[in-house]
């Protein structure tokens, strides 16, 4: 299921929090299967993420696989998305 672009936009303004809890509630509500965002969107993710770099999860939230179409598949393969 494609994610929402209204989930992932200004991560600027110190709306970390709120753009996690807002993507953690549309998963919950939703529930796909995986997530399909575009490779803007998954970088904007992985900053989110209150984690060092070596222990963010790359691959998955909630459980649920992410997929990034228009990322190249050697940039998908060692993030370990396929």
């Amino acid at each position: 299921m494609k994610i929402p672009n209204n989930y992932m936009i200004d991560t600027m303004g110190g709306g970390k929090k709120n753009t996690l809890a807002g993507l953690a509630a549309w998963v919950e509500e939703h529930k796909p299967e995986e997530i399909e965002m575009v490779e803007y969107q998954f970088w904007q993710f992985t900053y989110l993420q209150p984690l060092p770099l070596e222990e963010r999860y790359w691959n998955t939230f909630h459980a649920i696989p992410l997929r990034c179409y228009d990322m190249t598949l050697d940039q998908q393969r060692r993030l370990r998305l396929l």
